[in-house]
């Protein structure tokens, strides 16, 4: 018994070390989020759709939110957060798409971000 605990524990006590030095969030995507946010407020988002601005704000938030509790926990999971942040962009992209279709643009090109989510 003691020859498993001397080989085990100390092999337990690395694993825990480790995960728990895992990596932060990358704040190049919130960065991204909010540069798209801000410019479709300039391009007059409040206006032509005040609700969908709102919900686009929400889902910002809400991913903000995910990640300052996930820094707080020790096993960090930030797969929430990111597709709350996808989630947002994407529905920047659609209430770009509708704001140029209004305003007689040509057609703008759209690409999806939340394609497939592994948990």
């Amino acid at each position: 018994m003691r020859k498993i605990l001397k080989i085990w524990l100390p092999l337990l006590l690395v694993a825990f070390s480790l995960s728990a030095c895992s990596e932060n969030f990358s704040m190049e995507k919130t960065a991204q989020a909010k540069a798209l946010i801000e410019s479709i407020v300039a391009s007059g988002a409040a206006e032509f759709a005040p609700s969908k601005l709102a919900k686009i704000q929400n889902l910002y938030d809400e991913a903000l939110k995910e990640i300052k509790h996930q820094e707080d926990l020790t096993f960090k999971n930030y797969t929430l957060a990111e597709y709350t942040l996808n989630q947002a962009m994407d529905e920047c992209d659609l209430l770009r798409v509708k704001m140029a279709e209004a305003k007689g643009e040509p057609p703008v090109v759209v690409v999806v971000r939340n394609k497939v989510i592994n948990y």
